[in-house]
């Protein structure tokens, strides 16, 4: 919301794999805070921000020592600016290019002041670039209207047509894309980065095309995982999916899994084969947003300053958790309802493609009509998808969690008539 006032652009997220290795006593500690925060955040959150939960807690009691020399820095350049001679402050203004930006700077380097020096760049570019405008904008291409007299079935061979060529589209946009960066073409084309040739030339998400080009990587060092994309045994993000987990020897194995079930479904798949592999190595790997891989190494330092000695990093992660379990372990006292325990069992919704957390628990035989809290009655919905079950857009009988049977689309009158909470009737 900010980030709209000011008229700013979101910025694309990047992430980090971390590992963190953990003896059985450390593991079991850290099994317990990242339950704990799932019970005070809600809502079965994943693990990245159970993590995040972590870190934040115990750097609001423990600052991070980096931190406090930055300010302390940042204090002494403020005094040496307002000298007579200058001080530092005028030797870095004085360092500045012409250009009124300076050099990027590395890690434990001090000596260049922090500038947003990529933004300059670009903004360099687009000025000797602008001499382009005068050769003027083609006309844009109409895309083609099918008549209303078409009948369902030619407009749906239509459709998977051009689905065909989309698909074709993200298997050579991952190519080129890889060819591009791999040889620094964007430098050749003019342009300050990889990512500002996507935003500027392609008008892409960088991001969307880094997903192409890593799986483009992939498929070279995966003949199988092209064929299985071309012949439409996979999806595009079935296909990323499975060459994350994938090797030359378990792929067809992956490919199978894949072809039975949705994107969804292969995706919770591979949660839990990671979590029995987690288990087994007795560590902690996951993919988590670079924010929160920032948060986990100013926490370590943190906890290593209040400890007062070195820590590996299994015990300064030990030492974060035992904080965040003292500090809440007695705020959150949960009773263990039938509803609770379905929706625990689910951890999802469990509408046929969707991905939310099951919210809530419905009762498949009403309460109304004698249905009981037995587990096989109550399944783990999302609130929309409950709301939706109550005015009768969805239907769902069966037994929980295993047998349900979904019918979509306006079915019958509301069971009862239902309010959104804190709606007006």
């Amino acid at each position: 919301a900010v980030r709209t006032e000011r008229g700013e652009e979101e910025a694309e997220e990047s992430w980090d794999r971390i590992y963190v290795p953990l003896s059985a006593a450390e593991r079991a500690v850290a099994d317990e805070a990242l339950l704990l925060a799932g019970k005070v955040l809600g809502t079965l959150p994943p693990r990245a921000q159970r993590l995040e939960a972590l870190y934040q807690e115990f750097l609001s009691e423990y600052p991070d020592p980096a931190e406090e020399r930055a300010e302390a820095r940042e204090r002494s350049d403020a005094d040496g600016a307002s000298s007579p001679a200058g001080g530092v402050g005028g030797a870095r203004a004085a360092a500045a290019g012409p250009s009124g930006w300076t050099p990027p700077r590395s890690r434990g380097f001090t000596s260049w002041p922090v500038e947003n020096w990529l933004e300059a760049a670009k903004e360099g570019l687009e000025s000797e670039t602008r001499c382009w405008e005068a050769l003027g904008v083609l006309d844009p291409v109409v895309a083609p209207r099918a008549g209303e007299d078409q009948q369902p079935r030619a407009l749906d061979m239509e459709l998977q047509r051009l689905m065909g060529m989309r698909r074709r589209w993200d298997e050579l946009l991952g190519h080129l894309g890889l060819l591009v960066k791999l040889f620094g073409l964007w430098r050749e084309l003019g342009f300050a980065s990889f990512s500002h040739y996507c935003a500027e030339w392609l008008w892409l998400s960088p991001r969307t095309v880094e997903q192409r080009v890593w799986l483009e990587r992939r498929c070279y060092h995966l003949p199988g995982l092209r064929e299985a994309m071309r012949a439409g045994r996979l999806t595009y993000e079935q296909a990323r999916l499975v060459a994350n987990q994938a090797t030359p020897e378990t792929l067809e194995e992956w490919v199978g899994k894949a072809e039975k079930t949705t994107c969804i479904g292969l995706r919770r798949a591979i949660l839990k084969e990671e979590d029995r592999q987690m288990s087994a190595r007795q560590g902690l790997t996951l993919m988590v947003p670079t924010r929160v891989s920032d948060l986990m190494a100013a926490a370590f330092r943190a906890a290593q300053k209040k400890v007062g000695r070195p820590l590996t990093p299994g015990q300064c992660l030990v030492e974060i958790c035992r904080h965040f379990i003292e500090v809440w372990k007695g705020t959150v006292n949960e009773r263990s309802t039938p509803e609770r325990k379905a929706r625990r069992r689910d951890e999802h919704c469990t509408v046929p493609g969707c991905s939310r957390v099951a919210a809530q628990g419905h009762h498949i035989i009403h309460v109304s009509q004698g249905g009981p809290d037995d587990p096989w009655n109550i399944t783990g919905v999302c609130g929309a998808h409950h709301f939706a079950i109550h005015q009768g857009w969805v239907r769902v009988s069966g037994r929980a969690p295993d047998q349900l049977v979904w019918e979509l689309g306006e079915l019958e009158e509301p069971a009862f008539d239902f309010h959104w909470p804190g709606a007006a009737a």
